[in-house]
């Protein structure tokens, strides 16, 4: 706990989110009960709340049996719907899985966020596992605009790709010539 309120403190420090998506909180195979996810929950947002001089509202998303937590300011954002998307694609006879919630920022602009974990050390993807990734992301439903896919909704993919950005271009790029991408896109 020590060691993830100091890096909660160093990125808020280095970075000044208005979120932080986390995953491998826990993990697939060993899942923290809702006692230790509250718990992983509250000592982030303490450290948030250490780390600035400002009167900060900071909120939680979690799911128990799932990896991911979302810890972010109320206020300029409003994020809800948290659910895990499944099957994604496999590694190693795994199966992968990716958190997704709805975002509201200024304006009442509504974002998808995703946030992947994808293997790293042995079990990197590979360039049949990352389109696949990528398509059933952006073929899944989308809380932006219901009843359309999150290809065609406004949304933003984070967390650790483990991919570099060409790799992830040239998926992109094929993505969009399928029709499974349907907006322009930006990689950061």
């Amino acid at each position: 706990m020590k060691t993830l309120g100091n890096t909660i403190s160093n990125v808020v420090h280095e970075m000044n989110p208005t979120a932080i998506c986390m995953c491998e909180v826990g993990g697939e195979k060993s899942p923290l009960t809702e006692e230790e996810m509250q718990q992983v929950a509250d000592q982030s947002i303490h450290a948030w709340k250490e780390a600035v001089t400002e009167e900060l509202e900071i909120r939680s998303m979690f799911q128990v049996g799932a990896p991911y937590m979302t810890v972010y300011i109320e206020g300029p954002i409003q994020c809800s719907d948290p659910r895990t998307l499944n099957d994604l694609y496999y590694a190693n006879g795994e199966s992968r899985t990716a958190q997704t919630f709805l975002c509201r920022g200024p304006g009442n602009i509504t974002v998808d966020v995703i946030n992947v974990h994808a293997p790293s050390g042995k079990r990197t993807l590979t360039d049949v596992q990352r389109r696949k990734l990528i398509r059933k992301l952006l073929q899944s439903a989308s809380m932006s605009r219901p009843g359309q896919a999150i290809g065609s909704a406004r949304f933003l993919i984070g967390g650790d790709m483990n991919t570099y950005p060409i790799a992830l271009s040239r998926v992109l790029y094929g993505c969009g010539s399928n029709g499974w991408l349907q907006r322009q896109w930006h990689i950061q």
